[in-house]
């Protein structure tokens, strides 16, 4: 006698049973990814990002999440090498920086980045310099920022 088929709602179960493994999977390694960029820069990213930004983060990755099926392989292999693009990413700003300077007013007093002073990374409330001088970072709050330059 054939198999009964299963019920095809046991399918939709099964998805909804795994939607939440699937999306702390997801937050881990968007943060991850946010962690090994910002770290390199002596910041704990936590810290700085509110949870709209840290999802922003992960919406291309929780579809293809979604669209691959439950390959956990794959997933830890992807984490891996976004951390690693991200960490080389992050040294090459550490020694190069960027080309364009930034002047800003906060709290009165005047700031201008340079080959020596600069912006690595920012979120919505919040922008991170690197002092290349003595490996030290910078945080301010955007909120703070008297005017732009």
């Amino acid at each position: 006698m054939p198999d009964i088929p299963k019920d095809p709602g046991s399918m939709i179960e099964n998805i909804v049973k795994y939607l939440s493994l699937f999306t702390i999977c997801a937050f881990i390694l968007g943060y991850c990814s946010l962690s090994s960029y910002y770290g390199q820069f002596n910041i704990s990213i936590l810290n700085y990002i509110s949870t709209t930004e840290l999802i922003y983060e992960l919406l291309p990755l929780t579809t293809i999440l979604f669209a691959g099926g439950q390959l956990i392989i794959l997933f830890i292999a992807l984490g891996a090498i976004i951390a690693q693009y991200q960490r080389s990413s992050a040294e090459v700003k550490k020694h190069f920086g960027p080309g364009k300077n930034y002047s800003f007013v906060w709290k009165g007093k005047s700031t201008t980045t340079d080959s020596t002073l600069f912006v690595f990374g920012e979120t919505q409330s919040y922008v991170f310099l690197w002092q290349k001088k003595d490996s030290s970072t910078r945080v301010y709050r955007r909120a703070d920022i008297d005017s732009t330059l």
